[in-house]
C-alpha cells in the first residue's frame, strides 16, 4: 500500500510538470527508506509553499511509517484539500489512522469514500 502511495507521489510530480527539489528529493529518501530525512525534505517543501499536495501526502507517508496515525491522519486531510488525488489507498490509510486512535466510527466513514 505504501508503494502505491510513492508512485502516486512520483506520478504527480510528472503528470504536473515536475516538483520542487525537496518533493522529488523526499519521494526518493521515502523510497530508501529514509523516512526523517524524507520528512525534511516534505517539510521545507510545504514552507515555501510548492507542490502542497505532494508535499502533504510524502509527509503524512513518514508519519504513517514512524506510526504516528494522530499527526498521518490531519496530514493525509491536507494532503486531499491541497490537490493529492483522491485515492481508495489514502482513504484507506486515513482509516486505518482512526483505527489506530480507536475511532472506528471516523474509520467507517473513510472506507466508504474509498
Amino acid at each position: 500500500m505504501k508503494r502505491y502511495l510513492i508512485g502516486i507521489l512520483a506520478a504527480m510530480c510528472i503528470l504536473f510538470g515536475g516538483c520542487a527539489n525537496a518533493v522529488e528529493d523526499g519521494t526518493v529518501l521515502l523510497e530508501e527508506g529514509k523516512y526523517e530525512e524524507a520528512q525534511d525534505m516534505f517539510e521545507t517543501a510545504i514552507e515555501k509553499g510548492k507542490n502542497l499536495g505532494e508535499a502533504y501526502l510524502g509527509l503524512a507517508i513518514c508519519y504513517w511509517e514512524a506510526g504516528d496515525y494522530e499527526a498521518a491522519q490531519p496530514t493525509f486531510g491536507m494532503a486531499l484539500e491541497n490537490g493529492a488525488q483522491p485515492s481508495a489507498v489514502l482513504y484507506n490509510m486515513l482509516g486505518q489512522c482512526e483505527m489506530k486512535m480507536d475511532c472506528p466510527e471516523k474509520a467507517v466513514y473513510y472506507f466508504e469514500q474509498g
